[in-house]
């Protein structure tokens, strides 16, 4: 491939489009796809192309003929709850996080095809490493259609003031350049015993992706939000059904910091 050539990606599960945004201008968007009308609906308001590659509706009824040509990239935010800690945890047989392998049949086809994806990236939740043997089979998968491939655990409270932790499996095709590959501080404790739990065979194709530590923080929450009179709050029967949806722990820390009187975030 040319480097001057326009790179291509899939993203499935693509909600309002966090993937494309993140990945930025040099990289072309061909087919995105997302199940849910209202993240579809904020698809469309983010990017004005996106009747031209948006296909909103359950991901078991694409097929490959639905992909256009040979992306570079497949991204896949798959749903997340199986995994979650405030979910069941039942892993990739779970109802939601199973929609994983309507993701993964196309990968699949597009094989056959000789049009599979040069690289995929896998995001989830981090409960992905611990579930059972979801990551192990997980990495069979990729192993099975040529891929070699490594894990990061990312929080977004190194980038902006949310934690938000996040397991990112990243496979290739392609031979990886040394420069890719090294020490990285994502390379957390979760990620080691993960890799250190895979059989020999898949354990040979790991990669352990470099990674350098963004620079250190120098904002808050509070100093990112918008006064009080600039935003649009839901009523109060609106906020008291949401917070009857609260976990018991999580509605003590929002009962604690409403006692303080006083402007926080909430981890």
């Amino acid at each position: 491939m040319s480097r001057n050539a326009p790179r291509t990606f899939y993203e499935f599960f693509a909600g309002g489009g966090m993937a494309r945004l993140g990945l930025g201008e040099a990289w072309t968007c061909v087919f995105a796809n997302d199940f849910d009308p209202v993240k579809s609906a904020t698809y469309r308001a983010n990017f004005a192309d996106a009747e031209q590659h948006f296909r909103q509706g359950d991901v078991w009824k694409l097929e490959a003929a639905d992909l256009p040509g040979r992306a570079d990239l497949a991204w896949a935010s798959s749903p997340c709850q199986d995994f979650s800690l405030a979910g069941a945890r039942a892993g990739l047989t779970g109802g939601r996080s199973s929609a994983f392998f309507g993701f993964w049949r196309l990968m699949e086809a597009l094989a056959s095809e000789g049009r599979a994806p040069r690289t995929i990236v896998i995001e989830n939740v981090c409960g992905l490493l611990t579930s059972g043997g979801d990551f192990t089979a997980l990495c069979a998968a990729l192993a099975d259609q040529g891929y070699s491939f490594g894990a990061l655990e990312i929080d977004a409270a190194r980038f902006l003031p949310q934690s938000r932790p996040r397991v990112f499996v990243v496979a290739t095709l392609d031979p990886v350049p040394a420069a890719l590959t090294g020490d990285s501080p994502f390379q957390t404790r979760l990620v080691r015993e993960a890799q250190a739990r895979l059989p020999a065979e898949l354990a040979a194709r790991w990669i352990w992706w470099r990674g350098a530590a963004p620079a250190a923080r120098n904002s808050d929450l509070a100093s990112l939000l918008e006064p009080d009179a600039a935003v649009a709050w839901h009523t109060p029967a609106r906020t008291q059904a949401l917070i009857a949806l609260m976990a018991p722990l999580h509605r003590a820390r929002l009962e604690a910091l409403q006692a303080s009187g006083q402007r926080a975030r909430s981890e």
